[in-house]
């Protein structure tokens, strides 16, 4: 499923930043009181109401100026407002609306049946604020909240997911095995794609950033059925210069929410980067099954019989959290290994969406803590497993019954996982535990 994407947009100052880390609750924003702080483009996924969205904080939209920068700014707050399913234009009720105010609401004049006119900075009860002043930007009633001290931005939430529109599921085949193709810019992800498909299907080109939005293509590979979906690069944060490159990261996210395996894509030929890492780590956070795809294999020079032993251990020595993903030598450009892909994908969704009887289940904990029980936590509680069932796959998810949950130790846990993935060979996905206290 594709998640809408909501903005707050409006003139420096005026509390976006306060707002947007108001809603989801941590300070992730840097709030500044000098007009331009935001400069780059700050989102994440919001959960309201059984609702989810993305939320984008822009920079301070400023007209009148020939300040490259604010220039900047302003092209990547306008491009948010093209992209955004609904925008929330803010606006600072302590004051008279601006010149600034009343640019923007001009030129969102004709979108306002996906507009909210939101003026902060209001701590009194609403029907005690004079809404007049505002009425006349023709955007609709405002809407009244304090980011700062957290007044009706519950309200604002449950308002905004009930104009959102809703996110149906994508039209696929339900035997297709749904495959994102992710890294960082011009790392071979459209070659790869291509050479899957065995045709000129993507745009090719050593300029990074090619490769704007993410793209679907199906493919069946000896009667499976896969869909192909090759994205945008993912860049740093802070190197994402223009909106519609940083647009093309949250479709990026979007398209590995919906996907059930991850190749993450990387260089055989250079060594693992920061950016790889990231984009390792946001596969990871999802709980997706994954495969480390070195490409470029072609271009490592002087092989020899252990070179990809001990280029992968290094690999996974960068990537420990991935410690489960699998991995594959290959080279898009040449199309040499790529026949194995495709089985090794096949084998990684069959385990990710693999279901266990309960009886198998309490058989295998019964036998790993017979081996190696829990340790006692400092308070001299002994943690046990009483009783395991299965939950949900995609990840292989498992609720596990303990006298007493909160003192398992996360280093048994860790355990649990490396033995689960070697004794039951859950190839290629991760495992999710919940435990509860048994009755």
């Amino acid at each position: 499923m594709t998640l809408p994407v909501v903005a707050i947009v409006g003139r420096p100052n005026v509390g976006k930043s306060t707002l947007f880390n108001r809603i989801l609750g941590r300070r992730q924003a840097v709030v500044h009181d000098e007009p331009g702080v935001t400069r780059d483009r700050h989102y994440s996924r919001v959960d309201w109401n059984r609702r989810s969205f993305y939320l984008v904080d822009t920079g301070g939209l400023t007209y009148g100026s020939n300040n490259a920068i604010l220039r900047h700014i302003r092209t990547q707050a306008e491009e948010a407002m093209r992209e955004a399913d609904l925008i929330l234009f803010l606006v600072d009720g302590l004051t008279m609306p601006t010149s600034e105010d009343e640019e923007v609401a001009r030129r969102l004049y004709k979108e306002a049946h996906r507009v909210m006119l939101v003026v902060n900075k209001v701590d009194r009860d609403k029907d005690e604020w004079e809404s007049g002043t505002w009425n006349r930007l023709g955007l609709g009633e405002p809407w009244t909240v304090s980011a700062l001290h957290g007044r009706s931005v519950g309200d604002l939430l449950s308002e905004v997911c009930a104009r959102l529109p809703r996110v149906k599921a994508e039209v696929e085949a339900e035997d297709s095995i749904r495959v994102a193709v992710v890294g960082r810019p011009n790392v071979g992800k459209s070659s790869l794609v291509n050479a899957l498909l065995g045709q000129e299907r993507m745009v090719v080109d050593d300029v990074p950033g090619t490769t704007r939005d993410a793209i679907d293509s199906e493919i069946v590979h000896e009667g499976q059925r896969y869909t192909l979906v090759d994205t945008a690069g993912l860049r740093r944060k802070s190197k994402v210069k223009d909106l519609t490159e940083y647009f093309s990261g949250v479709r990026t996210r979007q398209s590995l929410e919906r996907c059930h395996v991850a190749l993450i894509l990387l260089e055989a030929n250079l060594p693992i980067s920061a950016q790889d890492v990231k984009i390792a780590a946001e596969v990871a956070e999802l709980n997706r099954g994954a495969i480390l795809v070195l490409n470029k294999w072609d271009l490592v020079e002087e092989k020899q019989t252990n070179t990809s032993r001990d280029m992968e251990q290094e690999i996974r020595d960068r990537l420990p959290f991935m410690d489960y993903a699998a991995a594959i030598f290959l080279s898009a450009l040449t199309k040499k290994r790529i026949t194995g892909l495709y089985p090794l994908i096949k084998a990684v969704h069959a385990q990710a969406t693999r279901k266990f009887t309960t009886g198998e289940l309490n058989r295998f904990f019964e036998r790993i803590q017979k081996r190696n029980p829990a340790p006692a936590s400092r308070g001299g509680l002994s943690p046990k497993i009483y009783y395991a069932v299965q939950t949900g796959t995609l990840p292989p998810t498992f609720n596990l019954f303990v006298n007493h949950p909160k003192a398992v130790a996360p280093n048994w846990v860790r355990y649990l996982e490396h033995q689960m993935r070697d004794e039951l060979q859950l190839t290629g996905t991760p495992v999710a535990f919940k435990f509860r206290k048994s009755e």
